[in-house]
């Protein structure tokens, strides 16, 4: 962690302590995701970290720490937006699977129906 990112011996306990308590029991990450990516504890808790998390939580998404914390503003929006309409399609080819589904149910009931009907016409000949 420190190799790759030396800077964090530097920081103040008092600054580290509050981003720690945050990322584990508010975002309720594991150690490892801040093993993967320390330079979380150089981003501000209250103008980067917090806000980009609601944004997160509010839209059902999940990101590692290092794209939901690098990059401007505007790009977080657009890998959210990306992250958003990725999903919006997953569950409406969901959906689609399930349509089909029940289309194949209702065409088995049909074809059941439409050979006893058959089965009886034939038997009163």
């Amino acid at each position: 962690m420190v190799a790759d990112f030396p800077a964090l011996l530097r920081y103040n306990v008092d600054i580290l302590k509050p981003k720690y308590q945050y990322l584990r029991r508010v975002m309720v990450r594991p150690l490892k995701d801040l093993i993967e990516f320390p330079r979380f504890f150089s981003y501000s808790l209250e103008d980067r970290i917090e806000p980009r998390h609601q944004a997160l939580v509010a839209n059902r998404i999940n990101m590692k720490l290092r794209y939901m914390l690098t990059g401007s503003d505007e790009e977080f929006a657009q890998r959210v937006r990306e992250a958003v309409e990725r999903r919006a399609r997953f569950e409406a080819g969901k959906g689609a699977l399930e349509t089909f589904s029940d289309a194949a149910e209702t065409s088995k009931e049909e074809e059941t129906k439409t050979a006893a009907a058959y089965q009886n016409s034939v038997e009163v000949d």
